[in-house]
């Protein structure tokens, strides 16, 4: 699994693998000599595979990109994706279901407006 790689470092140690309580793999990195500085710490999601001759290897995903909301309501937002959708979000608590049909409809309508105004700019 060779990426494009820029700086390639060897450490030398052993992996421990072991079982937590829940039987979930934990797998641990121990090196022979270990140095601060050697490599650049990470934390975060990462897609590691462990093969059953005991190859290993781990590449930290890179952050979702994620668009802020173009219009933000007090129980709604609207969003254009990368992906080519666009997105009408509405979210009321339980308690106030009552209330449901009078909010949608006055944020939906401040929605269709907002979209009226952004295709006649166009």
């Amino acid at each position: 699994m060779k990426k494009n790689l820029k700086r390639t470092v060897q450490i030398s140690g052993y992996l421990a693998v072991s079982e937590d309580k829940c039987g979930q793999p934990y797998v641990q990195f121990l090196p022979d000599n270990p140095r601060a500085g050697l490599v650049k710490p990470f934390v975060g999601r990462s897609r590691a595979q462990m093969l059953s001759n005991g190859t290993f290897d781990c590449l930290k995903k890179q952050p979702r990109q994620r668009n802020k909301p173009a219009l933000k309501l007090p129980h709604s937002s609207l969003s254009f994706g990368a992906d080519g959708y666009t997105r009408y979000v509405f979210t009321l608590a339980d308690n106030r279901i009552n209330e449901l049909p009078r909010l949608l409809k006055r944020e939906s309508d401040q929605v269709c407006k907002y979209i009226d105004n952004l295709l006649k700019e166009e």
